[in-house]
């Protein structure tokens, strides 16, 4: 044990650090202290990237072999598709030969070229729907896997991630990203194909028809790739920019919703949408620079081909008038060049040409998906420092007997990730008994609520150990871990749903299947007595649905006070082996802690399990078999109330003189007994 273990003492307990910790204290601006081992901080940083979008690899990460043969399938569709376009510009110029040929011939001519276009027509049909259907089915399949492994991926990551990335901001980015590419990777991204086998389709035959035009008027062809080329940087770097500040202002937008009493009792209307018409304006005004630039890029496209047409005109009408000029005749030379075959390769060349300006749109909402995707695939590929969904031999090891409750801390140092230069931990121990009653105290941001994170796992330490029964608590399965935990927090949160499903979500056998909660007799008597522990069932039982009342998004039909009791019930029907219990009666009046005080203190002498007791109130606390009082990170005294009151200068007495100094009949340490 280190200097920091604490012993069996009503002393004071100076703190003290390890030399190597105070050198890198000296060394930290400011002077605060770092960790002790720097190299073990979890790299839990935002996630950002120079990269501007995602790779074709990860852009088409979640399709599987179904998905690969959908988009094989309707990709020859797409390909056929853009074949029949120079196919129907052949038979087009020979319609033109055949008006100008013998007339006898002519009817004859004219039903096979009938004929040829219907046979056309009817491939068109069946390859553009082939298309259509496959590509359509191939990413939505895609976008629905994709959507679901970016919330299984937010919802596995770490506690530190979210200390740094707004949660708000990751959900909305589930509709917004999750929508570009969705259209991106769809009907959209089959259009690519489409239009590059036009375009190859078309160019081959115009060459084949009469070259020399042909190669006219593919001089047109750089000012037009040039001006699509520009409109895809254009939008990728807008879609990258405008999807950041709309993901911001959602952040903002759903952060008020959820707080919206606090919105209105602050008054705060002007400024939240002041707030939100900040990130809007900042969109607006990308988005105009985006409009510009397609209209830019469009513009230059389409007098590309305008210009394309007169060039073509002009030289193809020169080379007819050459022919003719030398005598030469179309039915016995098929080399001369004739009306037809100006008009097959001009509209050839400039059906290609403007196929690039049609696969616009389709490559803007292509790369625009890739540019989507790119935030969602590096949260799916970001592997979490603690993963809370791991299984297999990573997810750790599941003892086969319930837990005792014997929680051992030795020598921690932990700082947030937020905070990396600041010891929330200090370099400190504890040791709790199984079945006692523990009780931390101490000023504001002490460091209090920090152990009850660190036996959660919500974070690891930098250095040291938890150890639960023995066990360090990194190698136990976490789902394990949690499930003998009942934890009551300062906020507590209740789900949408009913009283009764609220807290039946406390057992982990509930959350097992998905769907609505079962209405079994057996579970249905848990959780009253849970609630009958907690002095919830009265109250539950007095509104006119019981346990079927409906509790509001965020538990906004009922008060703080049963919102509480409710939380107490739902950690106390899994009959913890350690119960945590972070301000856990804030909200409650004197009578309902008295109430809830008697119904449990014929347990409490029981110790069906260890209790972790965080309070501001001692007077509440009084009982504990430990009080434990921290500052700044360090315990600095260790004893019972009437041993930690013999020092009137010790920080205990101070804070028990700041309170008023007489007890009160409450004794939230008491609810260890409740469990049982």
């Amino acid at each position: 044990m280190s200097s920091h273990t604490v012993l069996a003492t009503a002393e004071p307990i100076a703190p003290t650090i390890d030399e190597d910790v105070i050198k890198s204290g000296e060394e930290a601006e400011g002077g605060a202290v770092e960790t002790k081992d720097a190299a073990t901080l979890p790299e839990a940083k935002t996630v950002q990237s120079t990269q501007k979008s995602a790779t074709y690899a990860q852009l088409f990460s979640t399709a599987d072999t179904l998905d690969w043969v959908l988009m094989a399938v309707g990709t020859l569709g797409a390909i056929v598709t853009g074949g029949c376009f120079p196919f129907i510009n052949v038979l087009f110029g020979r319609m033109i030969d055949a008006v100008s040929s013998d007339p006898a011939d002519f009817a004859d001519s004219v039903k096979i070229l009938a004929l040829d276009f219907v046979w056309v027509s009817i491939v068109q049909i069946g390859a553009c729907s082939t298309q259509a259907i496959c590509w359509t089915l191939a990413g939505e399949r895609q976008t629905h896997k994709l959507r679901e492994r970016y919330v299984r991926s937010i919802l596995r990551q770490e506690i530190g991630f979210f200390d740094l990335n707004s949660p708000s901001q990751l959900a909305t980015r589930v509709g917004e990203s999750s929508g570009a590419l969705q259209d991106g990777i769809t009907r959209k991204a089959s259009e690519i194909f489409q239009y590059g086998a036009q375009f190859l389709g078309s160019y081959a035959v115009g060459l084949y028809l009469c070259w020399k035009l042909a190669l006219v008027l593919v001089t047109a062809l750089p000012l037009i790739g040039g001006a699509g080329a520009y409109m895809v940087m254009a939008i990728t770097t807008a879609q990258n920019s405008v999807g950041e500040n709309y993901a911001a202002a959602g952040g903002v937008a759903t952060e008020s919703l959820n707080a919206i009493r606090t919105v209105n009792s602050l008054n705060m209307h002007a400024w939240v949408i002041s707030k939100y018409r900040f990130y809007l304006s900042e969109a607006m005004q990308k988005g105009i620079r985006k409009g510009l630039d397609v209209g830019l890029g469009n513009g230059a496209i389409f007098l590309s081909f305008f210009l394309t047409y007169a060039l073509g005109f002009y030289y193809g009408g020169s080379l007819i008038a050459a022919d003719m000029d030398r005598g030469c005749n179309p039915t016995q030379d098929d080399s001369c060049i004739t009306g037809g075959k100006v008009i097959a390769t001009f509209f050839s060349i400039v059906m290609g040409s403007f196929s690039i300006g049609q696969s616009a749109p389709a490559l803007t909402a292509f790369f625009a998906a890739k540019a989507a995707a790119l935030p969602m695939i590096e949260i799916i590929e970001r592997e979490p420092l603690i993963d809370g969904l791991a299984t297999g031999e990573s997810a750790g090891v599941v003892p086969a007997e319930r837990s005792k409750g014997h929680v051992e801390i030795k020598d921690i140092v932990f700082a947030y990730p937020s905070r990396p230069n600041i010891n929330a931990c200090d370099n400190y121990s504890l040791d709790i008994t199984a079945g006692e009653t523990v009780a931390l105290v101490g000023a504001s941001g002490s460091g209090k609520s920090t152990i009850i994170s660190l036996l959660l796992r919500f974070y690891d330490v930098q250095s040291g150990g938890i150890f639960l029964d023995g066990v360090d608590i990194r190698k136990l399965n976490l789902r394990w871990l949690r499930s003998i935990y009942g934890y009551v927090g300062q906020e507590p949160t209740l789900f949408a749903g009913t009283i009764f499903d609220n807290i039946a979500y406390g057992l982990d056998s509930v959350l097992l299947e998905p769907g609505n909660v079962p209405r079994d007799d057996a579970l249905r008597e848990k959780v009253i007595a849970a609630a009958k522990a907690a002095n919830a069932h009265d109250f539950i039982s007095s509104f006119p649905l019981g346990y079927d009342t409906d509790v509001g998004s965020n538990g906004v039909a009922m008060s703080g006070g049963q919102k509480q009791r409710i939380a107490i019930a739902r950690a106390l029907i899994k009959k913890p082996a350690v119960l945590l219990l972070d301000e856990a009666t804030s909200a409650l009046d004197a009578t309902s802690e008295r109430l809830v005080q008697e119904s449990i203190d014929a347990l409490q002498k029981q110790k069906a399990q260890t209790t972790i007791v965080i309070a501001h109130r001692l007077s509440t606390i009084r009982n504990a078999d430990k009080i434990f009082v921290i500052d700044k990170g360090s315990i600095v005294a260790m004893g019972k109330h009437d041993e930690l009151l013999r020092d009137p200068t010790s920080l205990y007495s101070t804070l028990w003189a700041k309170q008023g100094g007489h007890a009160s009949s409450s004794n939230l340490a008491a609810l260890a007994g409740a469990a049982n």
